[in-house]
């Protein structure tokens, strides 16, 4: 009876019955287990902060975006004033003729290089 209670108290102390214990290879699997979860405790960890980070830059993204709607706005809005201001206003005739006077000034600049050499 006293080894009994011997043998009781030291598997108290050891934590798990002899027979209960796990192999050894049992054991180092369940090391490299608790390892894994660490480790991807620490990833869940990481990808949680890049998330918050992600979302904060999606949000000056948009802040940002609108700012940029808002000057392009105002700038178009100043453009139409100007013009109704009484700036001189280009057709497409005006387009064509100036078009066409730079062509004929370049076609008399290739004749007069022609007729140098």
């Amino acid at each position: 009876m006293e080894n009994t209670a011997k043998i009781n108290k030291k598997e108290i102390l050891d934590g798990l019955p002899k027979d209960m214990k796990l192999p050894t290879n049992e054991a180092l699997l369940d090391y490299h287990c608790q390892i894994k979860e660490n480790t991807v405790e620490r990833y869940m960890v990481q990808i949680k902060s890049l998330r918050e980070k992600n979302q904060k830059y999606h949000e000056r993204n948009r802040r940002l975006k609108d700012e940029q709607i808002w000057h392009i706005r105002h700038l178009l809005k100043e453009l139409s004033e100007e013009k109704s201001e009484g700036s001189n206003i280009v057709t497409r005739e005006d387009v064509e003729t100036a078009m066409k006077e730079k062509w004929k000034f370049e076609r008399d600049q290739e004749q007069n290089l022609k007729g140098d050499l």
